[in-house]
């Protein structure tokens, strides 16, 4: 969303591209929480025999 809207200003998208920004992407967090889980499910089933 932020590429679109500095597509009309191109002096911001360059001044913006210097500067790191932090963009949280949320399907990497979705498959932290999936690899945690299914690990926590692991370790369960591992102790539960």
């Amino acid at each position: 969303m932020q590429l679109s809207m500095a597509q009309d200003k191109p002096a911001t998208m360059a001044a913006t591209s210097r500067a790191p920004s932090r963009v949280i992407d949320g399907k990497a967090i979705d498959q932290a929480i999936a690899y945690l889980l299914m690990f926590a499910a692991l370790f369960v089933t591992y102790f539960a025999h």
